[in-house]
């Protein structure tokens, strides 16, 4: 099975059990840098371009700090439209979303993952490419088996391309 590096990223992504700005790097192929002028007290900002001939276009991460203890993370990538996956490659990898969220211009597959949500935001029409993902993880307290129970499961299994 032939199988997109992109999709591939954004689930390793989501198998990560602590993020890590490095490990973040190393997966999407863009080294990040932190971004003084959007972090705070409250949020550390980390940002990178990638090659303009990449799938990826960017990457933001975004740390939530509170009193210094991260609490959850936000890692946004941005896509080159002529270079990115189609919908219909996401959901042959990863199923049927467990929703779809409409917004102007795409629709948003949501898939619920460990301790988050990942999300691709899908140009509507012809192409129906992947324009961003989104990977949002919180640790919580509610276990993975309640969660599977109300949203059942997606195959993270990793693929050889």
């Amino acid at each position: 099975m032939k199988t997109n590096k992109t999709i591939e990223a954004a689930i390793l992504l989501s198998q990560m059990d602590t993020v890590e700005i490095e490990k973040v790097g190393e997966t999407t192929g863009v080294k990040l840098s932190l971004d003084p002028a959007r972090s705070n007290a409250n949020f550390r900002v980390f940002r990178g371009c990638g090659d303009a001939a990449g799938a990826i276009a960017e990457v933001e991460c975004r740390t939530t700090r509170v009193k210094g203890a991260a609490k959850g993370t936000l890692i946004y990538v941005a896509l080159n439209e002529r270079l990115a996956p189609a919908g219909g490659e996401v959901i042959s990898r990863l199923g049927k979303p467990q929703s779809i969220q409409q917004a102007t211009g795409s629709a948003i597959y949501v898939y619920q993952v460990p301790d988050g949500e990942l999300r691709f935001a899908v140009k509507t029409g012809s192409p129906d490419v992947v324009l961003s993902i989104a990977l949002e993880k919180a640790p919580s307290v509610q276990s993975a088996a309640s969660r599977a129970a109300k949203w059942g499961s997606v195959d993270l299994t990793p693929v050889s391309s």
